[in-house]
């Protein structure tokens, strides 16, 4: 399992942590799970990173929290068909992005809205966000992605999780970070 892949000049940048596009986002996961007979199983579903934690507390037969956001991954429960939410929040950048099966919308600050065809454009190279066909969905995933933050606060609300760190980062932190590309 990784938390991001890579950018290789696909859309003109190299690297992770600027982009939301497919390259960056998604990556392959692998479940061995002991004493389980789906060894050689595939499946070819979107899943996020969130269901990784429900996915090994199933496994192990543990109750899940009702905060958790993820599902168990199939081949281990069963299939379901949800958009998946990716958002990138750092320095100047505020980016969110919904993926389905067939489509993908990325929202920037300060930008136009991203739309694509995964079926049809899986590069990602072809915005059809201004395109009047498809005004339904560019509206239908904005409203998701609009109720995915909002259920998010309400979360972190609950939770009580912090905004924002208590005290600024150490210059240690800070030069890890920019070593690792996470920051400039």
């Amino acid at each position: 399992m990784s938390d991001h892949g890579e950018e290789l000049n696909e859309h003109g940048k190299y690297f992770h942590g600027r982009t939301l596009y497919d390259e960056t986002i998604r990556i392959p996961l692998f479940i061995r799970a002991p004493g389980n007979d789906l060894a050689d199983k595939i499946e070819n579903r979107l899943v996020s990173l969130v269901d990784v934690p429900p996915t090994l507390l199933h496994l192990a037969k543990l109750p899940l929290p009702k905060y958790f956001q993820g599902r168990p991954v199939p081949p281990f429960a069963p299939p379901w068909d949800r958009p998946i939410y990716a958002q990138h929040e750092l320095e100047d950048l505020s980016r969110q992005a919904i993926r389905t099966d067939r489509w993908k919308l990325i929202l920037s600050r300060g930008q136009k809205p991203e739309l694509y065809d995964i079926v049809e454009d899986p590069a990602e190279k072809n915005n059809l966000a201004e395109q009047p066909n498809h005004r339904k969905t560019l509206k239908r995933l904005s409203n998701d992605i609009a109720a995915y933050r909002q259920k998010n606060l309400s979360l972190r609300k609950t939770l009580r999780a912090p905004s924002a760190p208590s005290r600024p980062p150490s210059d240690e932190l800070l030069k890890s970070l920019r070593d690792l590309g996470y920051i400039r």
